[in-house]
């Protein structure tokens, strides 16, 4: 549950302008193992899709609902397992960014979340990405020991 909104805030940010991989890049170099993006791809698309369903069930006036992940479950780009997800991949399983094979999905889901701010990926700086998907994290947290 105290994780839910990072993924949360990083699609967010994805529906409203900002690069996925800038986003991996910027947790990465914060000092994250991998990035959110990166971490589906390696759980599975389709754990984090059924994961998101049950915690809208539980939790949905707090939750942003983006239609990116359900895309790529239903063009069966699972991730490592199916070799694409957000990121290809070969063998070994090195994720590769794949800006091409996801661009379509990211224009659909940008559609369909219809009255976001649009941001710029150039004015949004690594530390404000960090802040902007971690903070609801630490608010999380709070909820649960309040």
């Amino acid at each position: 549950r105290i994780f839910f909104p990072y993924g949360q805030a990083a699609s967010l940010l994805v529906d409203s302008g900002i690069d996925p991989y800038r986003i991996d890049q910027a947790l990465e170099k914060w000092g994250m193992p991998m990035g959110v993006f990166k971490m589906s791809d390696m759980s599975g698309v389709d754990i984090f899709v059924h994961v998101s369903q049950i915690i809208n069930s539980a939790y949905g006036e707090r939750c942003y609902n983006t239609t990116l992940g359900k895309q790529l479950f239903e063009a069966k780009r699972l991730g490592q397992k199916t070799g694409a997800g957000y990121y290809k991949y070969q063998k070994p399983p090195a994720a590769i960014p794949d800006a091409k094979g996801i661009e379509p999905f990211i224009t659909q889901a940008r559609q369909d979340a219809k009255g976001l701010v649009k941001l710029d990926n150039s004015k949004l700086t690594d530390k404000e990405i960090i802040e902007l998907v971690l903070y609801p994290v630490v608010n999380e947290s709070y909820r649960v020991v309040a």
